[in-house]
């Protein structure tokens, strides 16, 4: 499964791989307080309801580097880096839930499988687009963020190079900041 937000027109981040514009969004549009009765998908855009499905995540060596710098750990899952080349730096205090691997996707995830995974979370673009071009996503939820920054990484690209895929919407949601939630 994929869980992705876009702005507008459709990129993931800047070109230098920032995502200001979403946390300015979170800034401009915060969760509701406990005093207005706000629970579940309303809180965090499905976030939390997608994550307690998920026992393993796959993500590239550029968002991991990137989910490095935040200033706490989000994760409680099992995680796999992706990398061809290099070597990671993986930080001590998550060795123990963090392996560098590589290969083909249907081999990473038959590598997971075999580990007990059952549910995972795709994360990067570039992993999100070698994981797409092998038909190996099953669930791609993109949330709109209403803010066109011009130019960036897109979420797409060129990845199926003249092979269209064709998919089925399961639902869209309106959530608050006109963010707007597809599954397909």
């Amino acid at each position: 499964s994929v869980y992705i937000a876009v702005s507008l027109d459709g990129f993931i981040s800047r070109r230098n791989g920032g995502i200001d514009f979403l946390v300015e969004f979170h800034s401009r549009f915060p969760a509701p307080p406990a005093s207005e009765n706000v629970v579940g998908d309303e809180m965090d855009f499905g976030y939390g309801s997608f994550m307690k499905d998920i026992d393993h995540i796959i993500m590239g060596r550029e968002t991991f580097a990137k989910v490095l710098s935040f200033a706490k750990w989000p994760y409680d899952k099992p995680i796999s880096v992706l990398s061809e080349s290099s070597v990671l730096q993986i930080p001590a205090e998550l060795q123990d839930r963090v392996t560098q691997r590589s290969g083909s996707p249907a081999a990473i995830l038959k590598e997971i499988a075999e580990c007990g995974a059952k549910h995972v979370y795709v994360d990067g673009g570039n992993t999100i687009q070698r994981f797409i071009r092998a038909k190996c996503v099953d669930n791609l939820i993109i949330s709109t963020v209403p803010v066109i920054i011009g130019s960036g990484r897109r979420l797409f690209g060129d990845i199926l190079e003249g092979e269209d895929q064709w998919l089925e919407l399961e639902y869209c949601k309106k959530y608050r900041g006109g963010l707007t939630q597809s599954k397909y």
